[in-house]
């Protein structure tokens, strides 16, 4: 008997006729990855951390957790609890900043890698992954050594210490705009390597938040968004009152942009700068920059809401 297995329905969960034997070949359902959560307490100098996370299977009960990063195959692993919770632990790690994966295994099956967890081991990395993610930059020596002082004296937490990054000036002009620019234009934040490509341009004063904004419009993701068109008309205005500030524009409002004589950059900008959008955004930039700072990937291409 011979049967072509290209023809044949296949998929996690389903099978296939072998079309040597003619006979039905069971494939096993695939886990899904496991999330890691965050890490427990503040990691010390060389030695275990503690990550937690969920389990995404439907009945985990027994599931086993394995770490890896990337250089060391087996970094630590625990196991999942009943509520599909876990806490697991590594092996010492010296100091530094580690990208942390998780893979859940049921028997003999194991999942896909979870998003990575940026652990930071010792002190002193703490407050570098703190300058790398929050404000997308490296913090020089003498920058890295005065919190560090602040630390070690008592007179900050590094909880404290990371709300001084994401509320700090340097945040608040140089990575919030670009946020929010992002956020209106296109619906979603920046990945990574955007945002810090941005920030270092905008920081160093190489670039203006006006020629972000022109680079923005004139994308292909922003054209294909808006008709294939950066050309200021009722229709572009009335719709960034709908898809940033989420409310209608009146007849006055719209009329005002169009005839200002504005670039649909400049237009999107004075939107994206708006008090009423920085106040309809703060808290999820906070909440994303915090995030950010406690090693979690947020820079994925989630809209904020």
């Amino acid at each position: 008997m011979s049967v072509d297995v290209t023809s044949v329905y296949l998929d996690a969960g389903a099978g296939f006729i072998d079309e040597f034997t003619g006979t039905y070949v069971s494939i096993p359902p695939a886990l899904p990855a496991p999330v890691l959560t965050g890490v427990v307490g503040q990691p010390g100098g060389n030695g275990p951390i503690e990550v937690q996370g969920t389990s995404e299977v439907t009945d985990p009960t027994g599931d086993t957790i394995t770490l890896s990063s990337p250089g060391i195959s087996i970094a630590g692993g625990g196991a999942v609890d009943s509520n599909g919770d876990f806490d697991a632990t590594t092996f010492n790690l010296a100091d530094g900043i580690y990208p942390i994966t998780a893979t859940e295994s049921q028997g003999s099956l194991t999942s896909t890698p979870s998003a990575p967890l940026l652990v930071a081991v010792g002190a002193t990395a703490q407050i570098e992954l703190y300058y790398e993610q929050v404000l997308q930059r490296t913090g020089s020596s003498a920058e890295v050594n005065a919190w560090m002082t602040a630390e070690t004296s008592g007179q900050l937490t590094f909880s404290q210490i990371l709300s001084d990054f994401v509320n700090s000036p340097e945040a608040v002009q140089f990575v919030d705009p670009i946020i929010r620019l992002y956020e209106a234009a296109l619906g979603r934040i920046p990945d990574q390597a955007g945002l810090q490509g941005w920030e270092n341009a905008l920081a160093s004063g190489a670039i203006t938040e006006a020629q972000i904004a022109q680079a923005i419009v004139n994308s292909s993701e922003f054209l294909a968004d808006h008709g294939g068109t950066n050309q200021v008309t009722a229709a572009f205005v009335a719709g960034l009152y709908e898809t940033v500030l989420g409310r209608p524009g009146s007849a006055a409002e719209i009329n005002s942009w169009v005839n200002s004589g504005q670039t649909a950059a400049q237009i999107l900008a004075g939107f994206s700068d708006s008090p009423e959008f920085i106040h309809d955004t703060q808290a999820q930039i906070v909440g994303l920059l915090t995030s950010a700072g406690q090693g979690l990937g947020v820079f994925d291409g989630r809209s904020l809401g």
